[in-house]
């Protein structure tokens, strides 16, 4: 309970900060906070013994170095989507290289939800900035098609981690067990406690005894939270995408492909819509309140809080001025 008070309250400090500062200066900080923690993540991956190849990676093979591949691999996928947005709104030389140099440390880290997550984000923000310019968004079909035949081509030769790991049998053992739990505990879930990780090696006790999630967000969430929790959260998340959608800007659209990238890239990995103190849950919750909230991506509430404010003003200093005529 208490890592979730803790992880809201900065949460909260952060947005509040991030607030006051322009939404793309906001991005080009986080921009850079994410290259050194990737380049440092390369030089500790090497110096603990880490190789540099690719195809059937075993997880000497992944990049990991700070953090665990997985974890890396989203860090890589957050930053190639900011890359891919100041590309798109200006193109600069280094913008390019940033996202080449994203990309580059995202195959490597042989996450293949993560990158189909960025394949989808890329697609959203285009789109939106085609509809914005109010140009032809056929177009974003044969971008799609590009990025997706590539993601192909990648997955066909890169089949990731152990061969354990790749196999549909192992991933159905782990799912299977989650969705027991949440058969045993649908509404409320578990709390903080170790149901998974318990389960766990009684039904895969020969591989990955660390394992303590259920390779999967959703069922993260659900085994944690329970399934009221699951469907508030979602509710709320579809009322902020509603109201970006419909009136798409030039921040809101990175809003919009973020949420794709979380979705897609949850799917099979990670915790991240937990609210536990964790790097990618904070980056997640980042998301869904200092970013999604930043005063940018909604001008007009903020020419309504303007307009209501001078109206005050107005009415007091004519208040003023009858009670100096009154006098």
């Amino acid at each position: 309970m208490m890592n979730i008070v803790f992880t809201q309250v900065l949460i909260i400090l952060m947005a509040n900060i991030s607030w006051s500062i322009q939404f793309k200066t906001v991005l080009k900080i986080m921009l850079v906070f994410f290259h050194v923690a990737l380049f440092l993540s390369l030089i500790v991956h090497f110096k603990t013994g880490g190789t540099l190849s690719f195809g059937n990676h075993t997880m000497t093979g992944r990049l990991g170095g700070l953090f665990f591949f997985a974890v890396t691999a989203v860090l890589a996928g957050f930053a190639s989507l900011i890359s891919f947005y100041l590309v798109l709104i200006n193109r600069r030389v280094i913008y390019i290289i940033s996202l080449a140099l994203c990309i580059a440390y995202l195959i490597y880290t042989d996450s293949r939800s993560v990158l189909l997550g960025v394949i989808v984000g890329c697609f959203i923000q285009y789109f939106f900035n085609l509809k914005i310019q109010k140009k032809k968004t056929t177009k974003t079909i044969v971008f799609f098609i590009v990025f997706y035949v590539l993601y192909r081509i990648y997955s066909a030769y890169n089949l990731g981690g152990a061969n354990v790991e790749d196999d549909l049998e192992f991933r159905t053992k782990i799912w299977s067990t989650a969705l027991l739990g949440i058969y045993q505990e649908p509404y409320l879930g578990y709390g903080d406690s170790l149901y998974f990780l318990t389960n766990m090696n009684y039904a895969l006790k020969d591989f990955y005894e660390q394992l303590n999630d259920p390779h999967s967000s959703y069922l993260a969430l659900i085994l944690q939270s329970g399934l009221i929790a699951f469907f508030m959260l979602f509710y709320f998340l579809y009322r902020i995408l509603k109201g970006m959608v419909l009136k798409p800007n030039i921040y809101n659209l990175f809003v919009i492909s973020l949420f794709g990238f979380w979705l897609i890239s949850g799917s099979t990995g990670g915790a991240f819509f937990n609210l536990n103190y964790s790097l990618l849950s904070v980056l997640f919750n980042f998301t869904l309140i200092a970013l999604a909230f930043h005063p940018s991506l909604w001008p007009t509430n903020s020419i309504r809080i303007k307009e209501v404010g001078l109206s005050s003003e107005k009415h007091e200093n004519e208040g003023n001025f009858k009670s100096i005529n009154i006098l």
